[in-house]
C-alpha cells in the first residue's frame, strides 16, 4: 500500500473521533497526533494472518515522530521487519511528492533474523528491471546500485535516516566540531534564560475560522507565490509605498508602507539567510483602495491583526514545522536587521542583538542539513 500521509491537524474532529472508535481495540498503540497513514497500518494488521506479509510506503520521518511510537511498538511486538528500502537517488519513490520515503516489508509473527536495510541508488527503469532488483535484494546479491546493512529491528526503526547516504558525512563534521567545542556551547534554553529572551509562535493565519492573514499577505516575489491563496505579490518599492500586482487578474495597486509591516509567509522560495529588504509584507491598516485589495476583510479584522503583529516583531525566526526537502527550502532559520512579524509556521525570539541573531541563523544551516539527513 501507499497510504495518504495526511497530518492529524488536517483531519476533521468528527472524522478523528470515528477513527478512534473504529480502532478502539488498538487504543494502547494510538496517539491523538497520529497521521492518517498510521491508521492504514492498523487496518492492514487486522486483515493480515500469522506469517502474512505486508509492504508499504511511509514517510522517512515516521521513525522519529513521537506520535508514531505506538505503531513502532506494534511492529516490534507483532512483526519481523524483513526489509527497509531507501531511495538514495532521490527523496521519494512516489511521483509528484517531495516527502522523503521508505519502503517497508514485514512478516507477521516471530522474528527470524535481523532487518536488512537496502539503499537503492537509482529507481528501476521498467517492470523487468524492477524484478531483477527485487531478486538481487532477496538474495542480497552484489550490485553497484545496492548497498546492504544488517541491523537489529529496533535500530532500523529508530535510526533509519542515518542510512540515507553520503551527505551524512557533512553532519558528522558538524557533530565533530560540536563535540570539540563543548566548553563553548550552551543549551538554547539556557541562552534564552541567561539573556532574558522570549520565544513566541508567529501570528495565526485564521481568526475564528476565517482566513484573514492569507488575504492580507503580499509575497516578495512571484516565485514565492506557491499556493493558490497567494494573491498579491511585490512588483516594485518606493520610499513610502510599494507597487503590488494580483497574479490572477493582473491588477496593480500602490500600497502605502504605513499600512504594512514586513513579514514572512513561509520557508519555500527564501533564497538568503539575511532577508533584510527581501521579506514579504502584510497589511494591517486600511488605505483608500483597501476594498480593491480585498473586499472580504473588515476593519475589525485589521485591528485584530495589528494586536497579533506588534508583539511579534523580531530579527530572528526558525521554523516550527517544515518539509526540508520541499523545492526552494534552503534553511530553517532567517535573520533581518529590519524587524518583521512571521506567520505561525515559525518560532521567533524577541529582544535579540543582531550579532546573536546572525550567529543563531548560521546554526540554522547546520540544523537544516541534520534535519534533512537524520
Amino acid at each position: 500500500m501507499n497510504p495518504p500521509f495526511t497530518r492529524h491537524e488536517r483531519l476533521p474532529k468528527k472524522y478523528k473521533a470515528i477513527l478512534e472508535k473504529k480502532f478502539y481495540s488498538y487504543r494502547n498503540y494510538l496517539d491523538g497526533r497520529l497521521g492518517l497513514h498510521g491508521y492504514f497500518i492498523l487496518q492492514a494488521d487486522r486483515f493480515l494472518k500469522e506469517n502474512g506479509k505486508i509492504a508499504f510506503v511511509l514517510p522517512a520521518t515516521t521513525s522519529r515522530l513521537q506520535s508514531f511510537e505506538g505503531i513502532k511498538r506494534l511492529l516490534n511486538n507483532r512483526y519481523w521487519i524483513k526489509f527497509i528500502v531507501i531511495n538514495g537517488g532521490r527523496s521519494a519513490f512516489s511521483e509528484s511528492t517531495s516527502f522523503r520515503e521508505i519502503l517497508l516489508v514485514a512478516k507477521k509473527g516471530k522474528r527470524e533474523g535481523k532487518t536488512t536495510i537496502v539503499r537503492l541508488e537509482k529507481l528501476p527503469t521498467d517492470n523487468e528491471n524492477a524484478r531483477e532488483l527485487s531478486d538481487l535484494i532477496l538474495s542480497k546479491g552484489g550490485d553497484n546500485n545496492l548497498t546492504f546493512w544488517e541491523v537489529d529491528q529496533e535500530v532500523a526503526l529508530e535510526r533509519i535516516n542515518s542510512f540515507l547516504g553520503g551527505e551524512s558525512q557533512i553532519v558528522e563534521k558538524f557533530n565533530f566540531i560540536a563535540m570539540k567545542a563543548q566548553d563553548k556551547l550552551i543549551k538554547f534554553s539556557d541562552f534564552l534564560r541567561k539573556n532574558d529572551l522570549k520565544t513566541l509562535r508567529g501570528f495565526e493565519m485564521l481568526k475564528k475560522g476565517k482566513s484573514v492573514a492569507t488575504k492580507l499577505f503580499i509575497v516578495n516575489d512571484l516565485g514565492r507565490a506557491s499556493k493558490q491563496k497567494d494573491e498579491w505579490y511585490l512588483v516594485g518599492e518606493l520610499e513610502d509605498e510599494i507597487e503590488v500586482k494580483n497574479r490572477f487578474n493582473n491588477q496593480s495597486l500602490m500600497v502605502p508602507k504605513s499600512s504594512l509591516k514586513p513579514s514572512l509567509r513561509r520557508l519555500s522560495g527564501v533564497g538568503k539567510l539575511d532577508i533584510t529588504g527581501e521579506t514579504d509584507w502584510i497589511l494591517y491598516h486600511g488605505f483608500p483602495e483597501f476594498q480593491t485589495f480585498t473586499d472580504q476583510i473588515g476593519i475589525s479584522d485589521l485591528l485584530a491583526m495589528e494586536k497579533d503583529l506588534v508583539p511579534r516583531e523580531t530579527n530572528f525566526v526558525f521554523a516550527r514545522r517544515f518539509n526540508i526537502t520541499a523545492p526552494g527550502t534552503m534553511s530553517i532559520a532567517y535573520f533581518s536587521s529590519v524587524k518583521f512579524a512571521p506567520s505561525k509556521l515559525f518560532w521567533l525570539v524577541t529582544g535579540l542583538h543582531n550579532v546573536d541573531a546572525k550567529i543563531l541563523t548560521l546554526f540554522g544551516i547546520a540544523l537544516s542539513i541534520s534535519c534533512k539527513y537524520f
